[in-house]
């Protein structure tokens, strides 16, 4: 499963200001699926004839996930391979009310803060 960091955040603020609500509660923070693979898909893309991009490893694209469209490069939508387990966070969602940040731009915005280490 995969969730955004600032969502994990999101979640704890919310238990400690809504004590009564979150009492003996689990919430599972899970926006959905996000596989490594998935992860440099989206980065080859984001930085191809970057110097950044050429040190991403090509693996196998689309590999272990579904979703991925050859032509463009793209995950029209990421989605669990076929007989997969899946963790539901839609609990935490509507509890809270918290809209999940979505995995590409999670990663997006992760390598963007990690740019300047590169």
């Amino acid at each position: 499963g995969f969730v955004d960091v600032r969502d994990v955040s999101t979640l704890h603020i919310w238990a400690y200001e809504n004590a009564s609500k979150a009492d003996g509660e689990r919430f599972c923070a899970c926006q959905g699926f996000g596989p490594l693979q998935a992860v440099a898909d989206i980065l080859r893309r984001e930085y191809k004839g970057t110097s950044i991009g050429a040190k991403i490893p090509v693996g196998e694209p689309g590999k272990g996930y579904q979703g991925y469209d050859e032509s463009t490069g793209r995950i029209v939508e990421l989605e669990y391979e076929e007989g997969k387990s899946r963790v539901d966070g839609g609990k935490a969602e509507g509890v809270t009310g918290l809209k999940y940040i979505d995995f590409e731009k999670s990663v997006l915005d992760t390598a963007k803060v990690l740019e300047a280490l590169l």
